[in-house]
């Protein structure tokens, strides 16, 4: 990593002499990895609530390697089994209602 100091925005050199009113910024550098860390952080907005924390973990995995979407979507669907016998039955009733009001309404 590389350090500099600058006056005015030039390099302050070793032999330069400071002042109480001269303004020095220090200048600190970090070797980096891959990059791109810059560009998603101009991606995200810093201004208040503009930044949403998502829990969507439908894209993970789970310890067998299945897609967590994939696993929630089979257990729906096994919940909407279940109800289906439920669901015919309250079908079959309404049917019968009906069917009772219309013979009603014929005789």
């Amino acid at each position: 990593s590389e350090q500099f100091l600058t006056v005015h925005n030039k390099p302050l050199g070793r032999e330069d002499v400071l002042s109480a009113d001269m303004l020095v910024r220090a200048h600190l550098r970090c070797l980096g990895g891959k990059g791109g860390f810059g560009a998603l952080l101009r991606g995200q907005s810093m201004r208040p609530g503009a930044q949403k924390i998502e829990d969507d973990n439908s894209a993970c995995r789970d310890l067998n390697g299945r897609r967590l979407r994939h696993v929630e979507n089979e257990r729906k669907l096994d919940e909407w089994r279940q109800g289906q016998a439920e669901r015919d039955l309250k079908k079959q009733l309404e049917k019968e209602e009906r069917k009772r009001k219309k013979e009603i309404v014929i005789d």
